[in-house]
């Protein structure tokens, strides 16, 4: 089964995170499109292969403005350009496989952790400036390396 991934408004489904619009934002220039969490996924993703520096995105906001499924449509964003990339590159070498995971497959592997130790985070605030900085956004880390 297809995911499907549309905003509900009160009158009709918003198709705007499929993979139509996946395929709009990846390779576009910055700022060549309208703002899109795609858009950001995109930069971070083309700054990583420029640089083959650790990047990092700052998701913030208040409560239920939705910084997790913000999040969650990035790491897909990601896992789909990066499967798309590993491909051309595995037909580019003439073969057929890979040679290990890509970035957004061991980010994604990885989620479950993210998650434990944000929601841990929250939980034991032991100050009151990581309370606050618990409200300000959830932190996620990871070493593509």
């Amino acid at each position: 089964m297809r995911a499907r991934h549309h905003t509900q408004t009160k009158r009709r489904w918003l198709p705007i995170y499929g993979d139509d619009v996946i395929g709009r934002y990846h390779n576009a220039p910055y700022g060549s499109l309208p703002p899109h969490c795609f858009q950001e996924a995109e930069d971070a993703f083309s700054s990583l292969q420029k640089t083959r520096r650790n990047q990092a995105v700052v998701i913030c906001g208040e409560s239920g403005a939705g910084k997790t499924e913000t999040t969650k449509l990035m790491l897909h964003y990601l896992a789909v350009v990066s499967k798309r990339q590993s491909a051309r590159d595995a037909k580019l070498k003439g073969t057929t496989q890979s040679t290990g995971p890509t970035i957004a497959e061991r980010m994604v592997a990885s989620n479950p952790l993210f998650d434990a130790v944000s929601k841990s985070r929250h939980r034991c605030a032991s100050s009151p400036s990581d309370e606050v900085l618990s409200r300000l956004g959830s932190r996620r880390w990871c070493d593509c390396s």
